[in-house]
């Protein structure tokens, strides 16, 4: 600041992060960058800083190119800018954001399907090898209505229970292996450090899909047992 190499001021507060402020990054001679959040009509009475830096936040409504256009036609010169929503785009167009993605919800989808064709095939020949059963109870009086109720009470119990362990299980892995996802990236670009965050709204989409899967499969499974006909069950049984 000038020839001065000090100024006095009362220190508030200590804190640990600050947008856009990374102590881990070095400047040219090797030493850490320090950093203060001052005011700023305070230090311009002392000292002539320029240029500096100004936040501006905007408005739900409020475009950058508004912003830019309103500052050219007021004639103040902008040496560097930096927009968020610039930033927050290239970002998530980085080919390393997009991939990690990309492979993580491929491999979901994947072992979805993996595993509703799993169920779906020993839903199928559990149901073939209990035909005679089936066709038994609708003989006794036992309505359609009541077998599907009936097998999908079971299914629900071998299903549910699978499902449930599922969620706890990949819930306790992904607190263990997703924060190694951290040495993809070098440690000065970790700031704040890597933490793992579950969102709702994920949680509701995945019990979303989850759930349209499962019951595709109670579709398909009522289907087979609507065609049963119970005069060939009960000849099986005779045969």
């Amino acid at each position: 600041m000038g020839t001065h190499n000090y100024f006095e001021a009362v220190v508030y507060a200590f804190i640990d992060y600050w947008p856009t402020y990374n102590p881990n990054i070095k400047n040219k001679s090797g030493t850490t960058s320090y950093f203060i959040v001052a005011n700023l009509d305070y230090i311009h009475a002392r000292y002539s800083v320029e240029p500096y830096e100004v936040w501006l936040k905007k408005k739900n409504n409020a475009t950058s190119n508004q912003i830019y256009n309103d500052l050219a036609g007021k004639n103040i010169n902008i040496e560097e800018r930096k927009d968020s929503t610039e930033q927050i785009i290239n970002m998530k167009n980085d080919p390393i954001f997009q991939g990690t993605n990309g492979a993580l919800t491929l491999d979901f989808l994947v072992t979805l399907i993996v595993c509703i064709i799993g169920f779906l095939i020993y839903w199928i020949m559990s149901i073939q090898k209990r035909i005679l059963q089936f066709g038994i109870f609708r003989a006794m009086g036992l309505t359609l209505k009541k077998v599907l109720g009936m097998l999908l009470c079971e299914q629900i119990l071998i299903t549910g229970s699978s499902v449930l362990f599922g969620i706890i299980l990949g819930n306790f892995v992904s607190k263990i292996f997703i924060p190694m996802l951290q040495l993809v990236y070098s440690s000065e670009e970790q700031l704040p450090p890597f933490k793992v965050i579950f969102d709702q709204s994920d949680y509701i989409r995945l019990y979303i899909f989850v759930g349209i899967m499962i019951s595709i499969g109670f579709i398909v499974l009522g289907a087979i047992i609507s065609k049963i006909k119970i005069n060939q069950a009960l000849k099986l049984g005779e045969d």
